[in-house]
């Protein structure tokens, strides 16, 4: 079954089942995701990990080997097999769904990788993964949900922030997951127990927020003037292209057109 990400922290509080299937396109939230995992099959006795495609051959050879020679071990294993496209080759289909048919006992398997896309989860190594075991899908936060993300950030680290000093860690991390979650552990270290305000956020941040064409167009469309600006200005001064903003509008604009014709 598929997990929400408001489970998951109480599903791993439960018994595991024998695979799972992690998927997110933002890397700290996907390693995140993993280390809690494996972090909870630990303490059910999975204590010897490997990671598959490690030894040579590949990571679907390795999976069917594994398979094969699961009576041979004599402590429960964890395998963690990571996927660089939600692309599967039939051969790796072939080799999850050969896992699948009968897991064995003393192995959990982890499937990692970046989001598939609507067409891939209907896909039978998909499916297989959802009806056997859980499969998780982890978003970045977007729009109101990024300043509730940068809260529940900080509160879980134990740490208390004003609320100009919340706002301006927002600001300069928008969309930078890892550069929010970088600025809170070296306010950890470097203001301990402390209350944190907006001169102890500008002294370890930077304007590290990130965006692409699609957030000036949604910008513009909404009217947020200043936030237009301050995308504009972040993508002049990283690798914006001025054509691809121009497209970007133009699209938009035209397809206005059409609407109000």
């Amino acid at each position: 079954m598929r997990l929400k990400p408001a489970q998951w922290a109480s599903h791993l509080r439960s018994p595991l089942a024998s695979v799972y299937g992690l998927f997110s396109d933002e890397p700290l939230l996907l390693q995140e995701a993993e280390d809690a995992l494996i972090a909870a099959a630990a303490q059910h006795g999975f204590a010897q990990k490997q990671r598959l495609g490690q030894q040579g051959g590949t990571v679907w050879d390795a999976l069917r080997d594994e398979r094969n020679a699961g009576s041979l071990f004599a402590e429960q294993r964890l395998l963690l097999l990571r996927l660089d496209s939600p692309k599967v080759p039939k051969e790796g289909s072939a080799a999850l769904q050969y896992w699948l048919a009968s897991p064995p006992p003393d192995a959990l398997l982890i499937l990692s990788g970046p989001r598939p896309d609507a067409s891939t989860q209907k896909t039978a190594w998909f499916k297989a993964i959802e009806t056997h075991g859980h499969t998780l899908l982890l978003y970045r936060p977007e729009g109101q949900d990024w300043p509730r993300w940068v809260e529940q950030r900080l509160r879980a680290a134990g740490m208390q922030a004003d609320s100009a000093a919340v706002q301006l860690l927002t600001e300069l991390s928008t969309g930078n997951l890892s550069a929010c979650h970088q600025a809170i552990q070296r306010l950890q270290q470097v203001y301990p127990g402390q209350s944190i305000d907006v001169t102890a956020i500008r002294a370890i941040l930077a304007d590290s927020s990130q965006f692409t064409i699609y957030d000036l167009a949604d910008a513009v469309l909404r009217g947020e003037t200043e936030q237009t600006l301050r995308i504009l200005d972040r993508l002049r001064s990283g690798d914006g292209e001025p054509a691809l903003c121009l497209w970007v509008l133009h699209k938009d604009l035209r397809l206005l057109a059409e609407l109000r014709a």
